[in-house]
């Protein structure tokens, strides 16, 4: 499964940028190097950037609410209390 590594905000500009950029094959230019559009495109539609993982980067926002349930359940089993989630878009990713 892959894990979600980009904020809901930036998958968003990366969509319209891959469309702006894609758009060069059919008006504009009409040079086959808009097809490098469907990068940013791809990594819009599913929310994962290979690069980001190589770096270990993830730009998603943490959910507080989801951390504080999980915290209360890690502490009854007796882990330490700094679990913590990553979410976007509904998808929590527990680190």
């Amino acid at each position: 499964m892959i894990k979600v590594n980009i904020h809901p905000i930036e998958r968003v500009v990366r969509g319209v940028a891959g469309v702006a950029v894609l758009s060069l094959v059919a008006w504009g230019p009409k040079s086959l190097w808009g097809l490098l559009g469907l990068l940013p495109l791809a990594t819009a539609l599913t929310g994962w950037c290979p690069l980001y993982s190589l770096l270990g980067i993830a730009t998603c926002p943490r959910k507080i609410g989801a951390w504080r349930s999980r915290r209360r359940r890690s502490t009854s089993r007796g882990a330490s209390a700094d679990d913590s989630a990553r979410s976007c878009l509904g998808i929590t990713v527990w680190l």
